[in-house]
């Protein structure tokens, strides 16, 4: 358990609401996928408890605005953010997640096992997520079961978060619904980085899928010649969770739209050296 004192946490916190109040004039242009800068993408919200809104808060008070999260559901199918199966890592409950019901998930406290000070934190429903951290951040959710792209989808219509949110997914024929729906949706996928005889193939694929982020498994395939392959066709491309310094090296020089890592302000700070 990390500890700091609670005077501390909530000058974080007011420091955070303040960022956060600036953040939401922001114009959503400057989320971008594609700038022609590396982003830092905190995995999992980041720097605060797995998952939880006060966790993606700290984060994106440090300076971090893109951030991943998965997705999972409840018996009775609702989609809330959560990286494991069961809830026994992050919670103070067990058992597997899509064996309780949302009203039973809500009276789990996501934060005590990170910190006391984060105790009464919730497990967030996809929507609760989006509606607080607003315009202020683009958020990457990874259906970690297939049956979760419905309600994803509902709530991007309901918190307007077509411009800031992507739904991430090795299916592609959830990637295809998805975008037939609405074309306003942002989605993305991941695999192994193609060499220089399948690139333009898969590119041309993910295209017609609507795809606008790919994140190939991170290594040395992963080289700037390929990455700007898929610039040209307008996809952005993004390193998968790393937290290793020679790996963000590669893929800086690399030329990726981001990094997606455990530890975001190391690799902020690694950029600027």
């Amino acid at each position: 358990m990390h500890s700091f004192d609670n005077r501390k946490y909530y000058m974080r916190i007011a420091a955070a609401v303040a960022l956060l109040g600036a953040l939401s004039c922001a114009s959503p242009g400057g989320l971008r996928l594609m700038t022609g800068e590396t982003r830092v993408i905190a995995h999992r919200g980041g720097t605060g408890p797995d998952g939880t809104i006060a966790g993606c808060r700290r984060t994106m008070a440090e300076g971090v605005r893109f951030l991943e999260l998965d997705v999972r559901l409840t018996r009775d199918g609702h989609a809330v953010i959560l990286h494991d199966p069961t809830v026994d890592r992050t919670t103070d409950g067990r058992g597997a997640i899509d064996g309780l019901t949302l009203a039973e998930v809500k009276k789990l406290d996501a934060g005590v096992k990170f910190d006391r000070a984060y105790a009464g934190e919730r497990i967030p429903t996809v929507l609760e997520l989006l509606r607080a951290v607003g315009p202020s951040a683009v958020v990457l959710l990874e259906l970690k079961v297939p049956q979760a792209a419905e309600p994803v989808v509902h709530a991007i219509q309901a918190a307007e978060a077509f411009d800031r949110a992507v739904v991430r997914t090795t299916d592609k024929e959830i990637l295809r619904k998805v975008r037939d729906r609405d074309p306003r949706f942002l989605t993305g996928t991941m695999g192994v980085m193609p060499d220089f005889g399948e690139v333009e193939e898969i590119v041309t694929q993910l295209k017609s899928l609507g795809v606008r982020s790919f994140t190939p498994q991170t290594g040395r395939s992963v080289i700037r010649p390929l990455v700007d392959r898929f610039h040209a066709a307008g996809i952005a491309v993004w390193g998968t969770n790393t937290n290793d310094e020679d790996q963000w090296r590669r893929l800086l020089d690399a030329g990726v739209d981001g990094i997606i890592t455990d530890r975001p302000i190391e690799l902020s700070t690694f950029q600027r050296r």
